[in-house]
């Protein structure tokens, strides 16, 4: 009895652990990805236990948009764990402006030493530019599918091995190029799915697993105008299963499907033409197409930069907020000028403490940017901190030493903290 309450404390335990594993990994899994310039995403992620050693994962910089799949071999903690490792180098040297070749190369420098004996991963990296020309790189992945208008399909491969075998570096890897138009897919996925097996013993496979997402994409458009990359991976994990039936999945799985969506087609012209109607000071016209081209498309990021801007020179700073906060979450830009416009905006909307965060994040990007300097130092005038505000303005220029407006503003701080300090003293 006391052995069998033991086992049952551990197995407890062990069923906690789980659960844990799983709320931390659902931290970095993003499952609901916001659309970046007209390309959308179609998630599915399933672990085999309660935790999984596959990975996904999208990093958008303003004019680019990264994205991974990793399958970390075994299973369990031990796999979950050396997903979360990944996902903070992967972010990491992608922000730091690193090409894909040494991404893989620092990746496999940093996490080597720290992988279980025996384990290795796989891992596919493409890069999507503004203009939808792509890079990519395949540590020893499955091919990523490229599913086109012309009813093509090319399997993206290059040379490369998986990580945490061998020392690598950038030359193991090469880096190939193509182009995605609208209406065109990237499907990424996991070899979960082609591997399966069902009642009879027969695996799911490569082809069969093209043929479904044809299949699904076709079906969908002839019921739907716009067809989401959603509503295809919903249909493409519908026809596994039904095809596994009652056997359990073999593998963890994991989907990430990359669209460019046909609204970009008519949404991207208008745009052209309301940049065209603003240089000509046709305002009208300048909003008109705009806001045409935001309705066809909300996640064209110069669209939504363009009228965050119009509208704040036109002092409609309510309406300057959203925008430049849509393209920030939209185009994943994190730039000291950018984090300045939008506390700009906010400061001019009286939302102060956001405005103080943003311009704190502009700050915290380039420590140099004086204009943030001094806008935050307004803020908290505006609040009558006085003293907050000195001290921003100090630390504006230990950074700027040179800068003459932050020393302008200092001084006639100091002068009204000294004038008050005066002022008490007579009182009292």
């Amino acid at each position: 009895m006391t052995a069998r309450a033991r086992e049952a404390a551990i197995l407890s335990q062990l069923e906690w652990d789980l659960k844990m594993g799983r709320n931390v990994q659902s931290q970095i899994l993003q499952n609901h990805l916001h659309p970046w310039n007209g390309i959308y995403f179609g998630t599915h992620y399933e672990p085999m236990v309660e935790v999984s050693g596959d990975y996904f994962d999208v990093v958008k910089q303003g004019n680019t948009m990264t994205a991974i799949i990793v399958d970390v071999s075994g299973h369990g903690i031990p796999a979950a764990l050396v997903t979360m490792a990944i996902h903070f180098h992967f972010n990491r040297y992608v922000t730091q402006g690193l090409g894909l070749a040494e991404i893989m190369e620092q990746m496999g420098e940093s996490l080597k030493p720290q992988l279980p004996e025996s384990t290795y991963f796989t891992a596919f990296i493409i890069r999507i530019y503004h203009d939808y020309t792509y890079a990519y790189i395949n540590g020893g992945h499955q091919k990523v599918l490229h599913f086109k208008n012309d009813r093509t399909v090319d399997e993206l491969d290059s040379k490369g091995v998986p990580l945490g075998i061998l020392d690598v570096k950038k030359s193991d890897y090469e880096e190939m190029h193509g182009k995605i138009e609208p209406g065109e897919y990237l499907l990424m996925f996991t070899d979960g799915f082609t591997e399966q097996k069902n009642d009879l013993g027969e695996e799911y496979g490569h082809s069969r697993f093209k043929e479904s997402f044809i299949k699904a994409r076709d079906s969908i458009k002839q019921e739907k105008t716009n067809v989401f990359s959603k509503d295809i991976v919903k249909s493409v994990v519908s026809d596994w299963k039904e095809f596994k039936s009652s056997q359990k999945n073999g593998d963890d799985l994991a989907i990430l499907l990359l669209q460019c969506n046909t609204t970009i087609t008519d949404a991207l012209p208008l745009v052209r033409m309301a940049k065209v109607s603003a240089r000509e000071k046709n305002n009208a016209d300048a909003y008109s197409l705009a806001l045409q081209a935001y309705k066809i498309d909300p996640s064209i990021k110069d669209n939504l930069l363009f009228l965050g801007k119009m509208y704040y020179n036109d002092g409609k700073f309510a309406e300057s907020v959203k925008f430049i906060d849509e393209y920030i979450r939209t185009s994943g830009e994190d730039t000291a000028i950018i984090h300045y416009l939008y506390g700009k905006a906010l400061f001019n909307s009286e939302r102060l403490p956001e405005a103080k965060r943003a311009l704190k994040k502009s700050l915290s990007c380039d420590h140099t940017f004086a204009k943030a300097s001094l806008l935050l130092a307004k803020c908290y005038l505006k609040e009558n901190a006085i003293p907050k505000a000195i001290k921003t303005l100090q630390q504006g220029i230990k950074s700027t030493p040179s800068n003459d407006a932050l020393k302008v503003s200092l001084k006639k701080l100091e002068g009204i903290t000294i004038i008050r300090t005066n002022t008490d003293e007579l009182s009292v």
